[in-house]
């Protein structure tokens, strides 16, 4: 549980910051789009987000979640995957504000199809 939240915050808060580039600009806060540009944070975007399939995968193939979570959490990580690519391809704030809240929505189904699974 602890790896997907490790590689689900970054894709989580870059899309954050791509929406509000302008206010992290204007207090001169550090964020990736600032620092490194937002094609190279589109591109980590879409490398998170791929990392996100094995990994919510993996609490199946461990023994601790049963079937009903493995089809949830690939289902949900390529939900998550294909905002990853529109905010990649795409490249409006719209897009970005999209994604950004999926991640939220993501993260609560992963974790409650969690609990229903061992219930």
């Amino acid at each position: 549980m602890f790896a997907i939240i490790f590689f689900w915050t970054p894709p989580h808060f870059w899309a954050l910051a791509i929406c509000c580039r302008e206010d992290y600009e204007k207090v001169n806060y550090p964020m990736m789009p600032l620092v490194k540009g937002e094609e190279l944070t589109r591109k980590q975007i879409v490398y998170y987000s791929i990392s996100l399939i094995p990994l919510s995968a993996a609490l199946y193939f461990t023994g601790a979640l049963g079937g009903i979570y493995l089809v949830s959490a690939v289902g949900l990580s390529l939900l998550f995957l294909w905002g990853a690519f529109r905010i990649y391809r795409e490249k409006t704030r719209k897009v970005s504000w999209q994604f950004f809240g999926y991640s939220i929505v993501y993260l609560l189904l992963l974790f409650l199809v969690m609990i229903l699974d061992v219930v």
